[in-house]
C-alpha cells in the first residue's frame, strides 16, 4: 500500500508544471493599429484606432493564445466602426481574431522585478479562416511579483488584403470618395498579464 501511494505521488509531482501560467488582464490590455486614407488630391491622412476587447492565456509551456475582440474596434467615428465590422472583418460571423505565439524565451524566474526582455516571437495570426505567420517585436516587462507588462517595441504590419479584407477596403474608399485606404496596417499592443501559479 505504501508503495502504492509512493508512486502515486511520484507521478503527480511529475506531472506538474515547471513554468507559471499567465492571464490576460483585459481591463488593463489593448490592441491599436493605424490607418491611411489617401484623398484625390493625393494627401493623406493617418489615423490611430484602438481593439478594447483583448484576452488570452499563456500556459505552462509558454505558448501564448490571445483573442482579439474585433467588434470592439473604435475609430471614434461610430459610422466607421460599422463599415470596418461589417464590410472589412465580417465580425457577425469571424468576431475574434486570434494570435498565438512560443514565448518560451521568457524565463520569469531569472526576471527580476523592473527587468526588462526584449526577443522577436515568431507568431500565427487568424482573421476569419485565414491563418499566416507574423513577426511579434516582444518586450516584457516585470512590474510586480506576479504582475507582467508585455507589450511591442516595434510595429507588426499585418495585410488586411491577404486576410479576405480587399473588397471591403474597396467598398470603403468608394463610399468615403478617396483615392485609396492602405491594406497594410501597423499594428502595436500592450498587455498586462498575471501569473496565476507563481513558482516559489
Amino acid at each position: 500500500m505504501k508503495k502504492i501511494i509512493l508512486m502515486t505521488t511520484l507521478v503527480a509531482s511529475t506531472a506538474l508544471p515547471v513554468q507559471a501560467a499567465w492571464q490576460v488582464q483585459s481591463e488593463h490590455s489593448k490592441v491599436n493599429f493605424v490607418t491611411e486614407k489617401i484623398f484625390t488630391n493625393g494627401k493623406s491622412v493617418k489615423e490611430t484606432q484602438l481593439i478594447s476587447g483583448v484576452s488570452g492565456q499563456v500556459n505552462d509551456q509558454k505558448q501564448a493564445e490571445i483573442k482579439i475582440d474585433l467588434a470592439t474596434i473604435d475609430t471614434k467615428i461610430p459610422i466607421r466602426n460599422d463599415r470596418i465590422k461589417q464590410w472589412v472583418l465580417d465580425t457577425t460571423n469571424y468576431r475574434y481574431a486570434t494570435v498565438k505565439a512560443d514565448l518560451s524565451g521568457i524565463d520569469e524566474q531569472k526576471l527580476t522585478v523592473g527587468a526588462v526582455k526584449q526577443m522577436e516571437v515568431d507568431g500565427k495570426l487568424t482573421i476569419r479562416e485565414t491563418t499566416l505567420p507574423i513577426k511579434l517585436f516582444v518586450k516584457v516587462i516585470k512590474s510586480s511579483a506576479t504582475d507582467y507588462l508585455v507589450e511591442s517595441y516595434q510595429d507588426t504590419s499585418i495585410n488586411i488584403s491577404q486576410y479576405g479584407g480587399e473588397a471591403g477596403v474597396q467598398q470603403m474608399t468608394k463610399v468615403m470618395g478617396l483615392k485609396s485606404i492602405t491594406s497594410v496596417v501597423p499594428v502595436k499592443w500592450a498587455l498586462t498579464l498575471k501569473q496565476t501559479n507563481p513558482l516559489n
